[in-house]
């Protein structure tokens, strides 16, 4: 493949508009909108420290509920990566990380203690006492979720 090949839009054999496109080798190299430049550099690394501070921290939220739909306990897994991979480099993934490991412990304890209340027998249908803390877990890391997409904290007051 060569540089120009990279540049295809597919839209009529049209170029690509000026900017950075990764070439071989691990590079990108300037493409100027006409030709390209002399300039290179090593391209960035993908993976979780790709993404923007809204963007992990969501899905500090969003790992989490949906790792603990599968596996009940796994679901502190995604915001304990975020919080060790990018929880150093950014205040604002830090306190939705752990926002995130609350409203899951929350949704844990509550869970064992409907469970251990059913084993009692202290109360006598499960169904309701189960669904409806669920819904509510899923609802609150949706929430959480929504409100990092958007850069906002989702326990934390902010003041004008």
């Amino acid at each position: 493949m060569t540089d120009t090949d990279v540049l295809d839009s597919g839209e009529g054999g049209g170029m690509a508009a000026a900017g950075w496109y990764p070439v071989e080798d691990g590079k990108a190299r300037y493409w100027d909108g006409a030709a390209w430049t002399d300039e290179s550099v090593d391209c960035p690394k993908r993976g979780l420290l790709s993404f923007s501070d809204h963007e992990v921290a969501a899905l500090a939220h969003i790992g989490q509920v949906l790792l603990g739909m599968m596996t009940l306990f796994g679901g502190c897994l995604v915001p304990l990566v975020v919080l060790v991979t990018r929880g150093r480099r950014s205040a604002f993934v830090r306190r939705a990380a752990l926002a995130s490991l609350i409203i899951w412990a929350t949704g844990i304890v509550i869970l064992i203690g409907v469970v251990w209340l059913l084993a009692r027998d202290f109360l006598h249908s499960s169904f309701w006492f189960i669904v409806v803390p669920y819904i509510a877990w899923v609802l609150t890391a949706v929430v959480g979720a929504v409100k990092a997409g958007g850069g906002n904290d989702f326990l934390v007051r902010q003041t004008p």
